[in-house]
């Protein structure tokens, strides 16, 4: 007669790829490095980089809640950077400037960034409405001042912590035994 809800734990997963890209080496790949980096160019100093990160979502059982992607600062920034959406078409070995998707959707933004800290970004509950399968994301900044993160080939790997709710149980509408005492 008595019985327990529990909400489910927190889900994390770990980059099945990631890679940053760099707009003055437009055909050089750097999926293999141990960090991400994302810079905006100026008029001096026109290099760019962004970073794409793909994560594949599984086990979710019910609506997402809230997600939040969690990355380890290896160089502070002052500008921070922002999160966007992006098409899963692309590989940890082979993108690059020149062939990586566009940034689409923007999901979340971050201020300046502390050294050798933990920093969370948080993400709409919306971009996981299609439930389980892959979702790519590349990180940008808007200012000049390089931020590094710690990549999945780095001490501290990039995660995403999705949390979800509780799948209602059934409703029992009537209940007529069998036999015997109830």
């Amino acid at each position: 007669t008595d019985f327990t809800v529990t909400q489910p734990a927190p889900l994390t997963f770990t980059p099945t790829a990631d890679a940053q890209t760099k707009s003055n080496s437009a055909t050089i790949n750097y999926g293999t490095l141990s960090t991400l980096r994302i810079r905006e160019g100026t008029p001096a100093n026109p290099t760019t980089y962004h970073s794409y990160l793909k994560f594949v979502v599984c086990g979710l059982s019910g609506p997402v809640t809230s997600a939040k992607l969690r990355v380890f600062v290896t160089d502070a920034s002052i500008n921070g950077g922002s999160v966007f959406g992006t098409d899963n078409a692309w590989v940890e070995t082979t993108i690059t400037w020149s062939n990586a998707p566009a940034p689409g959707t923007l999901h979340g933004s971050i201020g300046p960034l502390a050294l050798n800290a933990w920093t969370e970004i948080p993400l709409p509950a919306s971009v996981f409405t299609g439930g389980n399968g892959t979702y790519s994301f590349v990180l940008t900044s808007a200012g000049d001042d390089s931020a590094i993160f710690s990549s999945r080939e780095g001490t501290n790997r990039p995660e995403l912590i999705v949390e979800q709710s509780i799948v209602a149980p059934p409703t029992i509408q009537s209940f007529q035994p069998a036999s015997g005492p109830v």
